[in-house]
């Protein structure tokens, strides 16, 4: 969140100074940091759902093989 509001104060001031390379530059660099920002948001909730699936799925197999005291074979 600081890390934004750093790209789009310099952003202003280079605006303000007139150098459109610089202002490019600052531009690019907020949206790389909102989509940087945006994929590690869709990541986390797409692996919590993966993990619930997976414990849903694996769980009771592994909970299984260690009740019959099996414990190398309920990691295969």
């Amino acid at each position: 969140m600081i890390f934004g509001l750093i790209w789009v104060v310099l952003s202003v001031i280079n605006v303000l100074k007139l150098d459109i390379t610089q202002t490019t530059i600052c531009i690019y660099c907020l949206a790389l940091l909102f989509f940087n920002g945006y994929s590690y948001y869709r990541c986390s909730k797409v692996q919590k759902d993966n993990l619930e699936m997976m414990k849903q799925q694996y769980g009771a197999q592994i909970a299984g093989n260690l009740l019959r005291g099996s414990f190398i074979s309920a990691f295969k």
